[in-house]
């Protein structure tokens, strides 16, 4: 049917001519806009008739390297994404070649059902909790990897530029220099290893970069009286013991001396 799009979505396409639909010398036009009959429409018909080069729709579209079928081969991906970029009814656009993937990859596991093994294991207990009731766990499988992720980029294409509340704001990601891995490279890049972690290495930097949080973490008002003795003491016991500067705290000191001097010793000293 002929319709008016504001986001596409396109996974492996077949049996169209890029040049004829996309690109500044296309032959294909977008259908007139539907107006209904009614009486206060008058303002918005002249809005509405523009031409159709005014209408705007972001496109992606996904590919697999090894797909043979023309219209979805990466010589057709190529192509689709230099006469998109040249189109100027199209505001925004992606389009990946998974590299590894021949064509319908990434439909694997869509329609499938997960084979749990009934022998109690608690892992597979909490895999079944976790599909039932968050809609799963977020586990990449070694044959349906791509295809999440070709989903999980789809998805979020289609929310970005499908809102019309709060609408996204920002350049498009064709344009933006700061995501050109996305926008430049055809290739989807290897995202394989991107959940490997060295578990053990990160709690030991955590460990070893470890800062304490000003006043123990606890919650002292300045402006109250009634702490202020309690917030004296314990930045004098912020104070290092060989400390014998000219900013060293005396004992007659108030809070406002107390806090200057180890200011003052310390600049980088901070605490509210």
């Amino acid at each position: 049917p002929l319709i008016n799009p504001g986001v596409v979505i396109a996974w492996y396409p077949t049996r169209y001519n890029a040049r004829e639909l996309f690109g500044a010398q296309r032959t294909t036009q977008l259908p007139p806009p539907v107006i209904e009959d009614t009486a206060d429409n008058d303002d918005t018909a002249e809005e509405e008739s523009k031409p159709e080069a005014t209408r705007q729709m972001a496109v992606m579209a996904v590919f697999g390297g090894k797909d043979d079928i023309p219209g979805a081969t990466t010589e057709d991906a190529a192509l689709l994404k230099t006469v998109l970029e040249e189109d100027d009814r199209v505001k925004d656009t992606v389009v990946k070649v998974f590299p590894d993937q021949d064509h319908g990859f990434a439909h694997i596991g869509l329609s499938g059902e997960i084979d749990y093994e009934d022998d109690g294991d608690d892992a597979d207990e909490y895999e079944r909790f976790v599909d039932d009731e968050f809609g799963g766990a977020g586990q990449l499988g070694v044959d349906d990897g791509d295809a999440e992720i070709a989903c999980l980029l789809s998805t979020g294409f289609m929310e970005t530029y499908s809102r019309t509340f709060l609408p996204t704001t920002g350049p498009p990601i064709m344009v933006d220099e700061a995501e050109s891995e996305w926008s430049k490279d055809l290739s989807m890049k290897d995202l394989s290893g991107a959940r490997k972690r060295d578990v053990r290495q990160e709690i030991e930097d955590s460990l070893s970069n470890y800062v304490d949080e000003p006043l123990g973490g606890r919650m002292i008002d300045p402006n109250d009286e009634d702490q202020q003795d309690e917030l004296i003491r314990i930045l004098r016991g912020m104070e290092p013991e060989d400390y014998n500067g000219p900013f060293k705290i005396e004992d007659d000191d108030n809070l406002e001396t107390v806090y200057a001097k180890l200011k003052a010793a310390d600049p980088t000293f901070q605490l509210f």
